[in-house]
């Protein structure tokens, strides 16, 4: 079972390296995205990928507000 997700995940992340080239990152690439910062503990990056997300789906997240609040965020 792990060598099964293992292998899912790595296409994963190739289909997601491929979009990022295309810039063409959807929602749930940023998501995963921010879930990977956040596993690593560090929260300033899981932050601006859930804000990225976000404005991925026509939110209005600005990027110089999520930059600001993101500063103040205690990394590792």
């Amino acid at each position: 079972m792990k060598e099964i997700l293992k292998s899912m995940n790595e296409a994963e992340q190739h289909e997601e390296k491929e979009r990022e080239e295309q810039k063409r990152l959807t929602s749930w690439d940023y998501i995963r995205r921010g879930n990977r910062a956040y596993s690593k503990e560090n929260y300033k990056k899981a932050y601006l990928n859930c804000a990225r997300s976000y404005r991925a789906i026509g939110g209005t997240s600005l990027a110089e507000q999520d930059e600001e609040y993101a500063a103040g965020i205690e990394t590792k």
